[in-house]
């Protein structure tokens, strides 16, 4: 099973307060170097295509060279929303074999393990799609007229890298599409087989400044550089 990793680089970063959180040094490295690292020197991992933003696309091209990386197959303009990103770097696989993957990741996630990568890819196997989840531990509460609780049992936090049968995910992009929807996976829920695997608590994602700290301590704990 070839698979390629689509790397989404075009977010705005609004709140995050710093220009292009993609950029932001952390040890010296762009943010994005770290999840790139790891789908490259992934063993299952064929290829990658970087989808970013006007801003950002030449430096991004111009940090490729320096840092050598060799398995980029594309780095394309993304749209205005997400779902937009996603469908332009989904239709830069063309002619794919039926049992194509292809894993979706959010560059905001720097703390990528060989071992999600593999937990996705084996369980894509048996799946037409697959997204890592996990518990949430705070209580949660439904504010409407009322206020309920929510039960955590049945309330889970999304990640990326998100796994899926490329051509099962191109139709569904092509034919049941929606520009504003914030998670391709649940889309593709509604009309194919979706697996859901346990999740990394590491793998967290950067919205705030306040976020970069937290990943700094879990780097150093996980020794990455």
């Amino acid at each position: 099973m070839k698979l390629t990793a689509i790397i989404l680089l075009a977010g705005e970063s609004k709140r995050f307060g710093l220009g292009s959180k993609q950029l932001f040094k952390l040890h010296h490295k762009p943010l994005f170097y770290y999840s790139l690292k790891a789908f490259e020197e992934s063993p299952l991992i064929n290829d990658i295509v970087l989808v970013c933003s006007q801003n950002n696309i030449e430096q991004i091209k111009k940090l490729i060279k320096k840092y050598q990386f060799q398995k980029i197959e594309n780095i394309i303009l993304g749209g205005s929303t997400r779902s937009e990103s996603v469908k332009n770097g989904l239709f830069t696989l063309e002619n794919p074999h039926e049992s194509n993957g292809v894993l979706i990741h959010d560059s905001a996630r720097p703390l990528l393990s060989h071992e999600m990568i593999t937990r996705l890819a084996n369980a894509l196997k048996s799946s037409d799609g697959v997204i890592p989840v996990i518990d949430s531990y705070d209580s949660l509460i439904s504010v409407n007229n009322d206020i309920d609780y929510v039960d955590r049992e049945s309330i889970k936090r999304v990640q990326t890298p998100q796994a899926f049968n490329v051509l099962k995910l191109q139709d569904v992009m092509k034919n049941h599409w929606d520009k504003d929807a914030t998670d391709e996976g649940v889309l593709f829920n509604k009309y194919y087989k979706l697996t859901f695997v346990k999740g990394d608590e590491k793998l967290i994602k950067v919205t705030t400044i306040n976020d970069i700290k937290q990943i700094k301590e879990l780097m150093k704990k996980w020794n990455t550089n």
